[in-house]
């Protein structure tokens, strides 16, 4: 298993907390289900015992990012938890590579919600096209729990990874 332990990156400009705390909430749950403790994940995001208590606090992107990076590698599960079963480091980055070599977004598109169903069947993508428009649709799968927080935050990320591929 890889280290998790990796040099805290280079400051960035500051930027506007907009993240809602419940983000880092959902992380924390990750660790308790794995019976770790995320005090190093939460300082090298610098988020502090304080701030994770605040009611409606919110924290920069850059600090998300921090700390879903350090979690998902300390974890690892690019999941934290929220699927029914772990999703090792690197998943994600398959689908990438999967989806990078296609000719045209469409394919790539296609390519990453077929390959996305071989990870997990907790959360069912469809992509739906047709007059110069598409969209990705997202279902919850899981039938033992209500839609809520863990669909809305996997969704989000996936967004960002599909993101990527569509500006390559």
């Amino acid at each position: 298993m890889r280290s998790a332990a990796r040099p805290t990156p280079p400051a960035r400009p500051a930027q506007a907390p907009i993240t809602p705390i419940a983000f880092v909430h959902a992380i924390v749950r990750a660790y308790a289900t794995a019976g770790r403790d995320p005090g190093e994940a939460l300082r090298q995001a610098q988020i502090t015992p304080e701030l994770s208590r605040q009611a409606g606090a919110r924290i920069s992107a850059a600090q998300m990012e921090a700390l879903c990076g350090f979690a998902m590698r300390e974890l690892d599960d690019e999941a934290l938890g929220w699927f029914s079963r772990r999703l090792p480091w690197g998943s994600y980055g398959l689908l990438c590579r999967a989806s990078i070599s296609a000719p045209d977004l469409g394919l790539a598109l296609r390519r990453w919600c077929r390959h996305h169903a071989l990870l997990t069947d907790d959360v069912v993508l469809r992509l739906h096209s047709g007059e110069g428009e598409a969209h990705v649709a997202q279902r919850d799968a899981r039938v033992d729990r209500p839609a809520g927080e863990a669909v809305h935050l996997a969704q989000q990320r996936d967004e960002a990874e599909l993101a990527q591929v569509a500006e390559r």
